[in-house]
Formats: C-alpha cells, sequence, structure tokens
C-alpha cells in the first residue's frame, strides 16, 4: 500500500515566501535526473536526497521552496513538496505551473523505467488528487509543456497506460447531509469507529484519530461535514471508512 509521507517527514525548511494558488487540471511528470536511492527499503537515502533538491531550488535557484508539488521515491513512497492546491515552479512556464500538479520521480529514466512500486505509486497520487479535486486529471510528461527530455524516455514511454480517465469523487449533491460526524474528542483518539468522520488537514499530511494503517483504510467522499454538536461546517475533505464486505 503507498505510503504517504508529509513535509515534516523529510525535514523540509520552511518556504521563504508565500505559495501561490493552484487551479489543476492535469498532472505533470518529472524526472530528477540523476541516480537515487538503490535500497527501496531504506528511505533514509530518500530523506537526504530530497532535502538536496529543496536546497538546490532554494539556495541555487533562488525559488521560494522545492519545486515540485510532491515527489515519488523508487520504493512507491509519495512524499510532500509543496503539497496540495499551490502553484508549482517546476513545469517550465506560467501557464502549466498554475494549472498543473507537479509530480517528480526521484532517479533518472533516460533508459530503465521506475520500478512497479513507484508507477502505481503515481496511479495512487492521481486517484487522490482527483477526489481532492473531484475532476479528471491528465497525465503530461514535463517535455510536453516546454523543450526538455524530462522525464527520461523509459518513463515518459510508460505514461500513457495512465491516461484513462478515471471517475470524479460524487459531487456534494450527490452525498445527503448530514451524514456523518467529526470525531474530535480525545476518546476517538487511536480507535476508529465505523461511519464516522475524521478531520483530514490538507496543509499538512496530518490526521486527527488515526493511526498511520487506520488512515489507509479511508475513501474521500466529500467536502461538508456536521460537527458533533450539529453545527454545519465546510471543510477541504470528508473521508469515512471503507467497511469489510
Amino acid at each position: 500500500m503507498t505510503a504517504w509521507l508529509t513535509r515534516a517527514d523529510w525535514g523540509a525548511r520552511a518556504p521563504s515566501g508565500a505559495y501561490s494558488p493552484l487551479y489543476p487540471r492535469r498532472i505533470i511528470v518529472h524526472h530528477s535526473a540523476s541516480r537515487c536511492c538503490d535500497d527501496v527499503n531504506f528511505i533514509g537515502d530518500d530523506i537526504s536526497y530530497i532535502q538536496g533538491v529543496q536546497r538546490f531550488h532554494m539556495d541555487g535557484n533562488g525559488w521560494n521552496d522545492i519545486a515540485y508539488n510532491f515527489l515519488i521515491s523508487p520504493g512507491g513512497e509519495i512524499w510532500e513538496g509543496r503539497g496540495w492546491g499551490v502553484r508549482s515552479a517546476a513545469n517550465g512556464n506560467n501557464e502549466a505551473n498554475g494549472d498543473s500538479y507537479a509530480v517528480c520521480f526521484l532517479g533518472l529514466f533516460e533508459d530503465a523505467p521506475p520500478t512497479a512500486f513507484a508507477m502505481q505509486a503515481l496511479r495512487d497520487f492521481r486517484a487522490a488528487a482527483q477526489t481532492r479535486e473531484r475532476r479528471s486529471l491528465s497525465i503530461a510528461g514535463h517535455r510536453d509543456v516546454r523543450a526538455t527530455s524530462c522525464p527520461g524516455d523509459a518513463l515518459y514511454a510508460l505514461l500513457p497506460t495512465l491516461s484513462d480517465p478515471i471517475t470524479p469523487a460524487p459531487t456534494e449533491e450527490d452525498i445527503p447531509m448530514p451524514q456523518y460526524v467529526i470525531a474530535s474528542d480525545s476518546s476517538a483518539s487511536g480507535r476508529v469507529k465505523a461511519g464516522w468522520a475524521y478531520i483530514l488537514y490538507p496543509a499538512t499530511g496530518g490526521y486527527a484519530g488515526l493511526s498511520a494503517e487506520e488512515f489507509n483504510k479511508l475513501r474521500f467522499i466529500g467536502t461538508k461535514f456536521t460537527s458533533l454538536s450539529g453545527e454545519y461546517i465546510d471543510l477541504y475533505t470528508q473521508i469515512r471508512l471503507n467497511r469489510a464486505k
């Protein structure tokens, strides 16, 4: 199962300036274009590598943060870069930076393709992004929006196999309200209660009242909550448990 890791997990530096919003219609795939992380079972290599990418982007290029929204390591982990809903600096032109998630595979993929773990992570990222954005997102390579060899011939050749449309998440009108409540009290911590909703914090990738194992059993279903007191509130996303058949 794909693991999602936050900026805190790789020790990201704080951005040096404010982000601009993103209005996504596609995902643009990159590679970091240098050898990375030979041991897929050791994420320490991933961490030092990603820190190096951020250092180059901020100190070398003068950007306000690492350029990518997310990064995918050979072991299939998805690492938060700039994160959800913010403009990237990686896609090569203003239009693409403003309407496309930038996702970078760690490694060089001119001749050899990424691991199966990494390709599955891209599929999982796209599914999560489409659920969040509630629309189908196409997949393109960096070379489709500017003159570059990125993301490498071997990786680029695989992208058409990932381009089939995925049905977006239900709209708000499809979900009767109120339907779920927020399990926000401390008694819910560490214990999932079937049919309860939990808060997901998109800005940090954190979650309330759930272990990592429990979090991986959740799926996104909408954008609105009713609080424990019955008061209506509007949040970024709503999640609930996948019940065993």
